[in-house]
């Protein structure tokens, strides 16, 4: 996935079946902080979703 803005752009892709890659380029420091902040938090909400979505399954102790 790709956004692509007038001072940022960034781009989003799995690497393997647990890491997810985030490369983030800016004109300056105030873009790339701005696009990072964004991209970071939203990344945050959709674990956060998911973790209310599919609860974990509890293990048995035997």
């Amino acid at each position: 996935m790709d956004d692509i803005g007038e001072r940022s752009s960034v781009r989003v892709r799995l690497a393997g079946d647990d890491t997810l890659v985030l490369e983030v380029t800016a004109t300056d420091i105030p873009a790339l902080r701005a696009a990072l902040n964004t991209w970071l938090r939203l990344i945050n909400i959709a674990v956060e979703v998911r973790e209310i979505a599919a609860p974990p399954v509890l293990q048995n102790s035997d």
